[in-house]
């Protein structure tokens, strides 16, 4: 669930901030971070919680 919240925007939010930057190195940055932090979320997540459980 957490991922889900924090993963890539969709194609149409990509879409913008890539006409809006005008670099596909920016945007592919703005995507590539937000799969990054919602990986990191999600796995310290499971971890805490698994390890509590």
């Amino acid at each position: 669930m957490l991922f889900t919240l924090l993963y890539t925007p969709c194609l149409s939010t990509v879409a913008v901030i890539r006409s809006e930057s005008k670099r596909l190195g920016f945007t592919l940055l703005s995507v590539g971070w937000s799969l990054l932090l919602a990986w990191l979320v999600s796995f310290v997540a499971f971890q805490t919680i698994s390890r509590l459980i």
